[in-house]
């Protein structure tokens, strides 16, 4: 698992230059994507309701939608006991966004960090297994911004 870089990279051009955005907070990963982002992800974690706010469409083009979600279990190899509701979100969004990565043409990119220590990740193709044991579920408690008029 080798992460490519972190570099500093103009926020409006992020959705230009990937696929999925991972973004993790306390209690869920937020995972957003264009149209073949968002089916890269369903080729992982089928059945996540993807949706769009008044708020995301300040900060990303139309064809990008979010989804919320859970991690309920990560790979045994990487598994130390320790309770996941402990682990920090970065830790997260990082086994998120790597195991995204290991589709193949898929740009992947994860936010590190708090605002505004936030840092933008980027990850080479992974050519390992090692997040299949890595098992997510939709965040059903996730509050939703005004106007979340477009549910796909």
């Amino acid at each position: 698992m080798k992460k490519s870089r972190t570099y500093a990279i103009d926020p409006n051009r992020v959705d230009q230059l990937s696929d999925i955005g991972v973004d993790a907070k306390p209690g869920a990963v937020m995972i957003f994507g264009n149209e073949k982002g968002r089916a890269a992800v369903g080729r992982l974690w089928s059945g996540l309701c993807w949706r769009t706010d008044d708020i995301f469409r300040l900060a990303h083009p139309d064809d990008w939608l979010f989804t919320h979600v859970v991690v309920t279990a990560i790979p045994p190899r990487l598994d130390r006991g320790k309770p996941l509701s402990e682990i920090h979100p970065d830790a997260l969004g990082y086994l998120v966004a790597a195991a995204l990565s290991a589709q193949p043409r898929i740009r992947v990119f994860h936010y590190s960090g708090d605002p505004p220590e936030c840092r933008i990740n980027t990850y080479k193709r992974q050519r390992s297994s090692w997040f299949k044991g890595l098992q997510v579920e939709p965040a059903h408690m996730v509050s939703i911004a005004p106007g979340n008029d477009s549910l796909h």
